[in-house]
């Protein structure tokens, strides 16, 4: 069928030897991460990180997360920051802290920058020459798959070549 609608558009070679279309290359690297932020089993928020934000442009997103100033600990932040770190972990550093948000938003901010960094540079290492490889290792298994399976439809409806 597919060979049909491409003799039918003017093609005179098989569909199979047509070239891939051209990738655009902004849209293969991830630039951006994005968690959710779960209390008491509900989500209620998102936050997203750039892979090249700078610490400040991290810290000034932090430093926004609305606190609920009633309790001893910011339980958004702390939400974001068990995403990194046990409980075991954090607990102590919380009750130290209780009541100082400020503070407590400025460790996350460092955890997060710690936690970003190692992706920040392997994404700064990719090449093009890196993806036009990958892009090309991709085409050819895939034209092995997908010949095969042509061959088995022309052959199932009795137009094998």
């Amino acid at each position: 069928i597919s060979e049909e609608l491409w003799s039918l558009l003017g093609h005179t070679d098989t569909i199979l030897n047509a070239s891939f279309r051209k990738y655009n290359e902004q849209y293969l690297v991830e630039s951006s991460f994005s968690y959710p932020i779960s209390i008491n089993g509900k989500v209620r928020a998102q936050m997203e990180f750039t892979l090249d934000k700078p610490k400040e442009e991290i810290e000034k997103a932090v430093m926004s997360i609305v606190t609920d100033s009633s309790g001893d600990r910011p339980e958004h932040v702390y939400a974001i920051h068990r995403l990194l770190k046990s409980a075991e972990e954090l607990d102590p550093i919380y009750e130290a802290h209780k009541g100082r948000y400020g503070d407590l938003k400025k460790l996350l901010v460092a955890d997060l920058d710690a936690f970003i960094a190692p992706m920040r540079e392997k994404r700064n290492a990719i090449t093009t020459e890196d993806v036009q490889t990958v892009l090309a290792d991709g085409v050819a298994r895939a034209k092995v798959v997908s010949n095969k399976t042509i061959q088995n439809v022309r052959k199932a409806i009795g137009i094998a070549l």
